[in-house]
């Protein structure tokens, strides 16, 4: 009878050493999966914040490049009305003469200029939106 019992008892125990090891094979299997996918994630929010980084750079390039562009265009404009009025100023003298260019600059550079860089800056302020929710 004892001997029986200590059989039983050898068996429950191995059994129970089987299913700990087994356990133990598991929870290391699932903390290598779990790393793994870990080491995955940070690699694809790294490679996302490069690309991310790379897309703004090209975005603020291409709006410097449209900015700078649009200033030389406004430039030469008003440096071609500036000389057709001096010219004109030459012909007839006269202080609302200067009075009426300044106006008139001023007035091209409110309709045409202005509500260009206004969405010019918008889209630079949405781009930076975007990048801190990111």
């Amino acid at each position: 009878l004892i001997h029986r019992h200590t059989y039983f008892l050898l068996n429950k125990i191995t059994e129970l050493r089987d299913n700990v090891a087994q356990a133990k094979g598991d929870l290391r299997n699932e903390i290598e999966r779990v790393r793994q996918l870990t080491i995955n994630i940070y690699r694809s929010a790294s490679r996302k914040q490069r690309l991310l980084q790379e897309r703004c750079k090209g975005e603020h390039l291409e709006r410097s490049t449209r900015f700078a562009t649009q200033m030389d265009t406004t430039q030469a404009e008003i440096d071609r009305l500036w000389q057709s009025r001096l010219f004109s100023v030459l012909d007839k003298p006269a202080p609302h003469d200067i009075v009426a260019l300044r106006r008139a600059v001023r007035q091209r550079l409110r309709n045409e200029v202005k509500p260009w860089l206004e969405s010019e800056l918008a889209l630079v302020r949405a781009a930076r939106g975007s990048v801190a929710h990111n």
